[in-house]
């Protein structure tokens, strides 16, 4: 994802665009790092196109974090764990930690069937179905309702400092 190299169809990477008239940056700001060497605007949306050139916009640059190097998409794990039939809502965030950047950790919403699912389990089936770097080091922390922001979407920032004040 750092590397600026141009992908083929159905490989994800950041999406940047160039226009015959676009926008030089915001007004008395450096904007320098707004766009690459060859003058594409880095968009920081994390996408893809197909082999008819269809594009599909998957998640936020900013919303993925990375475990001993490696690059972790949180909605790779999400969508894993909404497949799971006790889950109602899924959000995976970066947890800190000292010598690894951020191990994933998920807060999740159990739907009715889910009274009783435990953290052990979440775990257990996230390893089964994804690769070791987005297995769930962090945990799993379970919850009845998750924080969003005034136009309907999950407020990661505060969930992320309830995690970290270990208000959950």
């Amino acid at each position: 994802m750092e590397t600026g190299k141009v992908l083929g169809p159905n490989q994800q990477g950041e999406l940047r665009v160039k226009a015959t008239f676009q926008c030089k940056g915001y007004f008395n700001q450096d904007s320098s790092e707004m766009f690459d060497s060859e003058g594409f605007l880095k968009t920081g949306d994390l996408g893809y196109y197909n082999e008819e050139n269809c594009f599909f916009i998957t998640n936020r640059i900013k919303e993925s974090f990375k475990y001993q190097g490696n690059h972790i998409i949180p909605s790779d794990i999400e969508n894993v764990l909404h497949s799971h039939p006790s889950i109602a809502k899924a959000v995976v965030l970066g947890l800190p930690h000292e010598t690894d950047g951020n191990h994933p950790i998920a807060v999740i919403v159990p739907n009715e069937k889910g009274a009783t699912v435990r953290e052990e389990q979440i775990v257990k089936y996230v390893e089964e179905r994804v690769e070791d770097k987005c297995r769930l080091r962090g945990g799993v922390k379970i919850v009845s309702e998750i924080p969003f922001t005034v136009t309907d979407k999950v407020n990661r920032f505060k969930l992320r400092q309830m995690v970290l004040n270990k208000e959950i």
